[in-house]
């Protein structure tokens, strides 16, 4: 290998020694090719070579005779009585770069607080030695960026910070052959993402024309006109939402389009065909537009304001549900030429957005151009106009329903309902609080008694919608199984249950298993979905059902746990629930009393997350939330 000039060079030799223990030696020799030779304490105020499993390295930071080239051969010699014979043996080596250096005006390192997420910034790196053939950027743990580099030139790229607080670049320094220095670690603090321009709660009470919007502070008032067949007062996502049927809402443009700015809204369709949920629209097209295409959610983008205009699409690959609430985040990425979609929090599409974006004249809700084509059937809810690009913990956020508990029976002392909503439990056939057939005596001493033979509990009526997102957990003592399937909770429907939670046992305590069976239509053997865990602990277990309407998903975690794929199942439907909550029997059939301890059941309207679901399942009795309940 040919080296630069110095001012300096770091070589490593990385071929093994012959026959020597340079860990113990006390001396070692070195001698760069056509250099005198030098010991260890020769080496221009560097210490002796640090040695290890038979490696020696030496850094000459600057030596005393200044050649244009050296060649990177060094020969290492070991005393006698250590080699075991005087000798010498030829080691490659390699040069090391140092340090890159990294700034930035629009996200400097000075322990101030700068831009926010999502905004894009410009980071400078160089290589001081101009020996660099390209540079490795990481921002905090992502993927590292490869930016190629000749003779260490400066290189400029443009990111944007996914998180707030304190983020950091590490950056290392690569030459043509690989070698390379130490990294460098550039820190520096990031505001949180700035709020929507504009946000429509479409919350107006029903007959209302004028869709007024929240917005930025610092921004001008922003209403939504509404043209043609649009009723306000319909049930939302949350409080209310906008129900259209062939009309739209119009206001002006809010966000330059030709720049990053992102769309998003919930929406619920209702009729067959291709709608327009929100777009950015021209004369003749939509300069970008969130919508169906097909049966699938998409991110579209017209490549000019003309009648018949080509598109880019970023479509989802799920198909979409009708009569189900999703969530929608349209996003475009000026810098990197990206469209983005989101659903329900989670990415569907990245594509390339093609030519250049154009600034859009008007936004539209529930229809696009020109004048209210390709209008939605549906409804509509919270919708949101950024003036910046959404990262992904966005959109997830975004998409995020709070749980309230419905219901929360802990049966100390009777069968009461812990929450405002008033849903007590009546107990029926021997059912009974006892004091000590709790969890015990630091977490829930009292709980409810079933004998197997007639013995149950139950709501009067309804304590949640079960066509919407809703969890019931409870803890259930299987110890003294009564040798058949027992059902712990159900939900009857007109024609059948809603859902049913059976332990099925096994010889071997451990080796029982729980079952969650959920029905789709409230009508004569309807369709089923049958999900299983086996995370018995084989005396109290922690149960608990979550159903997510948003993406159909039901899941059974026992004790805190999934079990792999068998307790989450996609795709399931929904009806809503005559009956009151049964615990201690099916409504239906075979009623297959529970026999042995129930304590601490609640019914919650939203899917509770992960760590929702762990809290419950630790041996305390905690206080019931009020209100939305965030957790995670």
């Amino acid at each position: 290998m040919i080296l630069p000039a110095p001012p300096y060079w770091t070589l490593r030799p990385f071929d093994r020694c012959h026959n020597c223990d340079l860990e113990n030696a006390r001396s070692v020799s070195t001698n760069w090719q056509d250099q005198r030779t030098r010991s260890g304490r020769d080496m221009d105020g560097a210490s002796l070579p640090r040695c290890a499993a038979c490696r020696v390295q030496e850094v000459w930071m600057r030596p005393r005779r200044r050649f244009a080239t050296l060649v990177a051969a060094l020969t290492v010699t070991t005393p006698a009585a250590l080699a075991g014979s005087a000798g010498a043996v030829r080691a490659d080596a390699r040069i090391l770069i140092p340090a890159p250096t990294v700034t930035s005006a629009d996200y400097p390192d000075d322990e101030k607080w700068h831009d926010g997420v999502g905004v894009y910034g410009n980071f400078t790196i160089d290589d001081p030695s101009d020996q660099a053939a390209r540079y490795e950027v990481r921002l905090n743990d992502q993927k590292p960026l490869d930016l190629p580099t000749q003779n260490g030139a400066p290189v400029t790229v443009a990111i944007a910070p996914y998180r707030n607080g304190p983020n950091y670049l590490t950056v290392g320094s690569f030459g043509p052959n690989g070698e390379n220095g130490p990294p460098t670690q550039y820190d520096f603090r990031v505001n949180p993402g700035s709020a929507p321009k504009a946000h429509w709660k479409l919350d107006e009470p029903a007959g209302t024309r004028t869709l007024a919007a929240e917005v930025r502070t610092g921004e001008d008032p922003v209403s939504a006109w509404a043209v043609g067949n649009v009723a306000t007062g319909a049930e939302g996502q949350f409080a209310t939402a906008a129900s259209f049927a062939g009309g739209h809402a119009v206001t002006k443009p809010l966000v330059d389009t030709s720049k990053s700015f992102t769309l998003s809204a919930w929406a619920k369709p209702s009729g067959d065909g291709d709608g327009t949920v929100i777009a950015e629209t021209g004369r003749h097209a939509n300069a970008f537009a969130l919508q169906s295409v097909g049966g699938h959610w998409a991110f579209v983008k017209s490549a000019s304001d003309s009648p018949g205009a080509a598109t880019e699409q970023a479509v989802a690959e799920q198909p979409l549900y009708q009569d189900t609430w999703a969530h929608l985040v349209g996003s475009y990425d000026a810098t990197q030429n990206r469209l983005r979609l989101y659903v329900n929090g989670r990415p569907a599409a990245d594509v390339p957005a093609g030519g250049p974006a154009w600034d859009a004249r008007s936004l539209r809700i529930g229809a696009g151009a020109p004048g209210g084509a390709r209008p939605f059937h549906g409804d509509v809810d919270e919708v949101r106009v950024h003036d910046r690009m959404v990262v992904p913990d966005e959109a997830a956020q975004m998409a995020k329903v709070p749980s309230e508990v419905r219901g929360r029976w802990k049966f100390n002392a009777d069968g009461a309902d812990d929450t405002a909503f008033g849903h007590p439990m009546t107990l029926h056939g021997g059912a009974a609080i006892d004091p000590d057939a709790g969890l015990g005596g630091f977490s829930s001493p009292a709980g409810l008694t079933l004998n197997g033979d007639g013995a149950y509990a139950d709501t009067a009526g309804p304590v949640a919608r079960t066509d919407k997102s809703f969890s019931i957990t409870a803890w259930a003592d299987v110890e003294q199984w009564a040798g058949r399937p027992m059902t712990l909770l159900s939900l009857p429907g007109r024609n059948g249950d809603r859902l049913s939670v059976r332990y099925l046992p096994s010889e071997d305590p451990y080796r029982g298993k729980w079952q969650l069976v959920m029905t789709e239509e409230d009508v004569p053997d309807a369709k089923s979905t049958v999900i299983e865990n086996y995370r018995s602990e084989g005396w109290w277990d922690h149960i608990a059902v979550v159903y997510d309407a948003v993406t159909r998903t039901a899941r059974l975690y026992v004790n805190g746990n999934l079990d792999q794929d068998r307790s989450e199942k996609a795709g399931v439907g929904a009806f809503d629930a005559a009956g009151g909550l049964q615990v201690g029997r099916s409504a239906f059939g075979d009623p297959e009393y529970w026999s042995g301890a129930v304590d601490d059941v609640w019914m919650l309207q939203g899917a509770l997350n992960e760590t929702q679901v762990a809290s419950l399942s630790q041996l305390i009795e905690i206080d019931t939330p009020t209100g939305p309940w965030n957790v995670g």
